[in-house]
């Protein structure tokens, strides 16, 4: 999670993905940043399924990384989900746990405003 390749995941996906034609450009111009940008997303679905499992502690997690992945999570990665699911010919629900816990993580960090809470 705090790997220099992780960090710039997410800040790709903070910084440059604002809808899902932003997610849909990336994918077809800028490989490397969407494949770094991807990379950062499994991680946290990864953190997400972990919680679940119970191997980790889900109030201690959200403590200590819920605002970073309510940040990735509303507005930009909500964006790739969709664009995953709309191109994904195989049906299934790309990243269940991110969705999960990000849902979450927002309610928990992000205010109405959509700036970083408590």
């Amino acid at each position: 999670m705090s790997s220099t390749e992780q960090q710039r995941g997410r800040t790709i996906l903070r910084d440059q993905i604002n809808s899902v034609k932003d997610a849909e450009k990336m994918r077809e111009n800028a490989r490397h940043d969407y494949d770094t940008m991807m990379s950062a997303i499994a991680i946290l679905d990864i953190l997400g399924l972990y919680m679940k499992k119970g191997y980790i502690d889900e109030r201690l997690a959200l403590d200590e990384w819920g605002w970073l992945y309510a940040r990735a999570h509303s507005k930009h990665g909500e964006h790739v989900l969709k664009e995953r699911e709309e191109n994904d010919e195989g049906g299934r629900v790309p990243w269940p746990h991110f969705r999960e816990l990000g849902e979450k993580a927002t309610a928990r960090h992000l205010p109405p405003t959509g700036m970083p809470g408590n």
